[in-house]
């Protein structure tokens, strides 16, 4: 019984510690990644490729580089869906964003660069 004491004191003070001691996560954050999330809005409303690449970061550029020409005839609608978009979680590194077009669910995803600004990793 003595143990099972020790137990249980010992998961609420890890729940109490990684509740209350973590990360913070705070608005300027939130801000931030909205900023990132924003101009890669803009990007896509634009139909601007070159603009595109500027909000992906280095790994997507290369990932996305060989199809940007196909997708250009939808960037606008794509753009439009994504003005529409809600932040579904963060952490201090990474940001998802969902959003709805034709009733089917998309998800858009951020990562935080060495610079401070929100990149799109995913989309």
């Amino acid at each position: 019984m003595k143990t099972a004491k020790y137990y249980f004191w010992g998961i609420a003070l890890a729940c109490f510690v990684h509740l209350f001691a973590g990360c913070p996560k705070t608005d300027t954050t939130v801000v931030k990644i909205n900023q990132g999330a924003q101009q890669a809005a803009d990007a896509f409303t634009t139909g601007d490729t070159e603009q595109l690449k500027s909000v992906l970061t280095p790994t997507s550029q290369e990932q996305y580089q060989d199809i940007l020409t196909d997708i250009q005839q939808d960037m606008k609608a794509y753009g439009a869906a994504f003005k529409n978009r809600t932040l579904q979680y963060y952490t201090e590194n990474y940001a998802v964003y969902t959003f709805t077009e034709n009733g089917k669910t998309y998800t858009a995803a951020f990562a935080h660069q060495d610079d401070g600004t929100w990149k799109l990793v995913r989309f």
